[in-house]
């Protein structure tokens, strides 16, 4: 192409025409490229120079694009993304912070039919960001192939990224979201018990106590994106003996325990009907002449929780301690505040009871 001249080349205002005037100066014949977003229809005119003949031909080239945003929700770090073809060269787009949004310039791919091209979206942090403290996701909007939307972390840097295949004459636009956590403290857990009214007209019985347990998450004023949910580990430690089978009016001690837990805007409603706001789990320990259930069993939902409840039956001697004992054998998780709820309906038998410190 080194011995062909186009001359003067004059685009139209839509950028769609070129016209130009060349002159061989050889053999051999020349080539040129223009580029346009969205050709449709290409034609070539050719004229008659000097009275001899000039052949051409023209041919269409294929590409497919890509870019990305990055938007960030009341970031106090700085936040930047990276959109890479290994083969056709990256873009960048500026630093981000607070609560605003960036989009890089677009990387043009040549494609062929059929064939598409790797593309790496990665998300960069300022020095010194803690991720932990952000939530990131991402999605990627076009024609992106099937991708895994989990961001992977790059051991030496720390940054995320996010691998796609675009297809031939298609575009792919990876989109991040950087939110900034909301730090809860622990949650409001108010706790009280009230002597009944009397039971039974005929009875006279004065045998029954309300249990209250109200656990609330905290709330954070201010305009935000996220929350974090009190997280909350309950451990049942109930009686079980055989005076928990002892009438109290028209019920007994046992059946009282478990509706006090399992009715509607019960205990067990206190921890799990907002799963929203609270994560929460239970362990049931029961003690009578010895222990019964030893609390192991995670339970996550209330109707676990009721179910386990409900299926308690009554007999033998009282002994506290094997109860409490076995509350520091359960695992608990890692950032969960530890609540006990200790139910029973008197003092300890006095056969294998020591004496002990008991903590509340």
């Amino acid at each position: 192409y080194k011995n062909y001249a186009f001359g003067v080349q004059t685009f139209s205002a839509d950028h769609k025409t070129v016209t130009g005037g060349g002159v061989s100066t050889g053999a051999n014949p020349g080539i040129y490229l223009y580029k346009t977003k969205s050709p449709d229809t290409v034609s070539v005119t050719m004229g008659v120079h000097y009275g001899r003949e000039i052949q051409a031909a023209i041919f269409g080239v294929l590409f497919s694009n890509a870019e990305t945003t990055v938007t960030t929700n009341n970031a106090s770090d700085t936040f930047a993304g990276k959109v890479e073809s290994q083969t056709y060269g990256s873009e960048q787009t500026g630093g981000v912070t607070g609560s605003n949004s960036v989009t890089s310039k677009v990387v043009n791919m040549l494609s062929d039919t059929d064939t598409s091209e790797q593309v790496k979206f990665t998300l960069s942090a300022s020095e010194n960001t803690n991720w932990n403290d952000y939530n990131v996701s991402f999605t990627c909007d076009g024609d992106c192939g099937e991708y895994d939307a989990t961001p992977q972390i790059d051991t030496a840097t720390g940054n995320r990224y996010v691998t796609v295949s675009v297809a031939s004459e298609k575009s792919a636009h990876g989109k991040w979201v950087v939110t900034k956590k909301v730090k809860l403290g622990t949650p409001k857990i108010q706790k009280s018990i009230s002597k009944d009214e009397v039971d039974s007209a005929a009875t006279g019985q004065k045998d029954s106590y309300t249990l209250s347990l109200n656990v609330k998450g905290n709330t954070v004023s201010g305009t935000t994106t996220s929350s974090e949910k009190a997280k909350i580990d309950v451990a049942f430690v109930l009686d079980t003996s055989g005076s928990m089978n002892d009438k109290v009016g028209n019920s007994t001690r046992l059946k009282n325990m478990q509706n006090a837990i399992t009715d509607n805007g019960g205990l067990s409603s206190a921890l799990f009907d907002s799963p929203d706001k609270i994560d929460a789990q239970a362990h049931v320990i029961t003690f009578a002449s010895g222990l019964g259930l030893d609390g192991t069993s995670v339970l996550s939902t209330k109707a676990d929780l009721d179910e386990v409840v409900n299926g308690l039956t009554a007999n033998g001697a009282t002994h506290w301690e094997k109860g409490l004992e076995q509350v520091s054998n359960i695992s608990t998780r890692p950032g969960a505040t530890n609540y006990v709820v200790f139910l029973t309906d008197g003092n300890p038998g006095k056969k294998g009871w020591k004496k002990a410190n008991v903590y509340s």
